[in-house]
């Protein structure tokens, strides 16, 4: 299923189901591209994704990696206190189908802000390839307790083709306390730092 330049310019899928409701699963997608997975200028002006909800996953490990890349801000924005329990898993952010060329979303790969909490980017062998992106690859504001488990993060799927987001590979900036680096994340080849923890608040990382 293809998901690009849709007709208010704005975010590929939204995902805001109310409190208490079922999450969705969201799988098998190419958001940003066609489905060679490559073309570049098709891609949604927002983000590719937008999680305002709780209890959705993003990716399936069993049938394979989807793709989220080439998009005009974030691959995957998670804003505000009713993103939570939100799971991001198998997904190529920044990268085309093969997950070795560069499909960059114009933003951060993954974006956490506004109060977003206890979200897993990334679970144990079910983590995401976040490369190449023009800003950060993993960006958490004034967000907590969200975890980046087993993720290459600068790189291409063989774990050795340098594909580095244009600023850091995780940053952590003003009142984001309590995140967690989870297992075997790959953090290489960004453009400035691997991880970076800045601003007042940030604490207990």
């Amino acid at each position: 299923f293809m998901l690009t330049d849709v007709g208010d310019k704005g975010n590929g899928i939204v995902l805001n189901n109310p409190p208490g409701s079922p999450g969705c699963v969201v799988f098998s997608c190419y958001v940003g591209t066609n489905l060679t997975g490559s073309e570049v200028g098709i891609g949604n002006a927002a983000s590719g994704i937008l999680i305002l909800g709780a209890n959705n996953r993003v990716g399936d490990p069993i049938i394979g990696p989807m793709v989220v890349s080439g998009n005009g801000f974030n691959g995957i924005s998670l804003i505000g206190g009713g993103a939570k329990l939100n799971q991001i898993v198998s997904t190529y952010i920044g990268v085309t189908k093969t997950g070795l060329a560069s499909l960059g979303n114009t933003g951060a790969g993954v974006y956490i802000v506004e109060g977003s909490f206890n979200n897993d980017v990334g679970l144990p062998s079910s983590g995401n390839i976040i490369s190449a992106n023009l800003t950060h690859g993993v960006y958490i504001n004034t967000s907590n307790q969200n975890r980046i488990t087993d993720n290459y993060i600068g790189l291409g799927g063989d774990g050795t083709t340098t594909l580095g987001n244009g600023k850091s590979g995780v940053a952590i900036f003003t009142a984001g306390s309590n995140n967690e680096l989870r297992g075997y994340n790959v953090i290489s080849g960004n453009g400035t730092n691997g991880v970076l923890f800045t601003g007042a608040g940030v604490t207990g990382n």
